[in-house]
């Protein structure tokens, strides 16, 4: 106990004694519903005097306080952050480190359990409390607004605010949406975090790269080229990131972290590559050929209405393998359907969603080489994200994983209404995503905590 405890526990010890508690009927005690930064909770109620009062413990084990019941009767010691308190049945008062705090309601013992008022008791551990018809609530963060974006960076988030002046990126604590900021940018590319989860990068705004040790929050210049670079990624062994580079896409280069130096990997002239993905050996990415304008001949196109020829257009993939100086890039696909988030795993294997139309759902596809097999077609897929070797699977109504060493899809989650951004961590055990237009975040009992306003 530290002297300002010892200090606290005297204090009260001294002032009320060993103080009785008031008996209360068991037809009083009951379960309520309140709403801790965001999320519901149920806490034990009774009914003294009538005021309603609320179980200290479990009130301060949804804060994540922690609480210890110390010797002599000297009371319950409650700790949350840098504030301790104490407080013991019979007192109307709670003794904090700043003094006193005065209770409408004596702290009540009713069956081994206190209960207390919850205003001042969410007050005095730092808390904001409110009350009234709409139901309760504690809030104990400044929560972040309107999120944009989310992605897992080691045990953590990194979840991003577009503002007026730009873009706000920082670093959540996925449990309780604790936030510190990292990086305020304008014009700069989204950031990559890196294989082992401890640096990101991104373009800046003038085109060049820049490192962030997310854990010491530095940031470092990579280099001096200034090429347009979209679709950064890291290679496997975090030694360079790969980018598609020019206004046209039409060349794939690398950045070397250790000098700074680009090389170009592909220079085809091929334009309108996206979807960069690298993984394994190789890399895989998708070209969109421009449709045709057609128009009368003898007549000012600008003048002419204007029809457009989009056959042939349809996004494909290609896959190039890695290390090879005469190697050339594959066709993966042919289809005429839309493949969306395209994802390379290190065995080869390329994971997509082939797009559905008015009569049939979009589906999970993996396709190594020639060969292309459906993954999962049980729900209409939104979304896929890979993460290690997991591909996390996001329909309307729920999340999967699939395994990629065994290829079996499991359930991990219902998923909130309106869900969409997922995000999967390396394990493939958690998750994040957007709903609602709020950051929420799996937790370990497979319920959603949301950490956003």
């Amino acid at each position: 106990m530290n002297r300002g405890s010892k200090a606290i526990a005297a204090a009260l010890v001294a002032a009320i004694g060993a103080g009785a508690a008031t008996a209360v009927s068991a037809a009083e005690a009951k379960q309520a519903t309140i709403s801790v930064n965001g999320n519901e909770v149920i806490v034990r109620s009774i009914v003294q005097g009538g005021s309603q009062l609320l179980s200290a413990a479990d009130l301060a084990h949804a804060l994540g306080a922690e609480l210890e019941v110390l010797p002599g009767g000297a009371g319950v010691r409650v700790t949350l952050g840098d504030r301790t308190l104490l407080l013991q049945a019979g007192s109307k008062q709670i003794q904090t480190d700043e003094g006193p705090v005065a209770l409408s309601s004596a702290v009540t013992s009713w069956k081994q359990v206190n209960y207390i008022e919850p205003g001042a008791y969410a007050a005095a551990l730092g808390a904001t409390w409110k009350g009234g018809a709409d139901g309760w609530s504690i809030e104990t963060l400044d929560l972040l607004d309107a999120v944009d974006s989310v992605q897992w960076a080691g045990s953590g988030l990194i979840a991003s605010v577009t503002t007026e002046d730009g873009r706000l990126d920082y670093i959540v604590d996925p449990a309780t949406g604790a936030r510190t900021q990292l990086l305020t940018s304008n014009g700069a590319s989204e950031l990559v975090v890196s294989p082992d989860g401890a640096s990101a990068a991104f373009a800046d705004a003038d085109g060049v790269v820049r490192i962030v040790d997310l854990a010491a929050r530095t940031m470092r210049k990579l280099g001096t080229d200034t090429s347009i670079k979209s679709n950064l990624q890291w290679a496997p062994d975090g030694k360079s990131l790969f980018f598609l580079q020019g206004d046209k896409t039409s060349v794939i280069a690398a950045i070397s972290l250790e000098d700074g130096k680009v090389s170009k990997v592909l220079d085809d002239k091929v334009e309108y590559k996206g979807d960069l993905s690298v993984n394994g050996a190789g890399l895989t990415y998708s070209v969109v050929k421009t449709g045709k304008v057609t128009a009368d001949a003898n007549k000012d196109v600008s003048l002419d209405d204007v029809a457009i020829d989009l056959a042939g257009t349809s996004p494909q993939l290609f896959d190039l393998a890695l290390g090879a100086a005469d190697a050339k890039p594959a066709a993966l696909t042919k289809g005429d359907e839309d493949k969306l988030f395209i994802q390379r795993s290190a065995s080869g294997t390329v994971y997509y969603v082939k797009a559905g139309d008015e009569k049939t759902i979009s589906t999970l596809v993996s396709q190594k080489g020639e060969q292309a097999k459906t993954a999962f077609d049980k729900e209409d897929v939104l979304e896929a994200v890979q993460a290690g070797s997991f591909i996390g699977i996001l329909t309307e109504t729920s999340v999967y994983v699939l395994d990629e060493s065994t290829e079996a899809v499991t359930k991990l989650a219902a998923a909130p209404e309106g869900a969409y951004g997922l995000t999967l961590s390396k394990d493939g055990k958690r998750a994040a995503l957007i709903a609602d237009g709020r950051l929420q975040s799996l937790g370990a009992d497979g319920r959603w905590t949301t950490l956003s306003k």
